[in-house]
């Protein structure tokens, strides 16, 4: 059988004080998965629950989820622990004309950041925050899968 393209356990691209890349802790058969997504509850959309039920069925099966996604609204907590599950939300100051590229960018920001820790980057829902953020995971060599 051929090696399996994620390895549970590894870090993909360099992880805090690594410079090698990769981690030499032993490995488990759960993964540390990054989800990004433009929104998500208590926003109501389909990709919205979809992306609440994806994520908690992969906390059910043991894996590990950051979920990334936009803060938008500022009584939202930026950051919530939830056992397996960490949600951070980034704030999105900016006019509606300028919305796209500046969440292009904060996608990026966030995933040249968040995809260092993880096995696997998931971009739920192709937005340009998305889209920033999966152009950050493929500079750092992260596996990415995008619904």
């Amino acid at each position: 059988m051929g090696k399996a393209l994620i390895e549970p356990g590894r870090r993909h691209g360099p992880g805090p004080g690594d410079t090698q890349g990769g981690s030499t802790a032993a490995p488990d058969r759960s993964l540390v998965i990054g989800v990004f997504i433009q929104h998500y509850p208590p926003r109501l959309g389909g990709a919205e629950c979809q992306a609440k039920l994806l994520v908690s069925e992969l906390v059910r099966c043991g894996h590990r989820v950051e979920l990334v996604t936009t803060r938008h609204s500022p009584e939202l907590p930026a950051r919530t622990s939830l056992g397996l599950l960490t949600i951070r939300r980034l704030p999105t100051l900016a006019p509606r004309w300028l919305k796209l590229p500046l969440n292009l960018v904060t996608g990026f920001i966030a995933g040249m950041q968040y995809t260092r820790t993880i096995d696997l980057m998931h971009g739920h829902c192709l937005s340009p925050f998305v889209l920033g953020a999966l152009l950050a995971a493929k500079l750092r060599g992260t596996p990415t899968l995008l619904k």
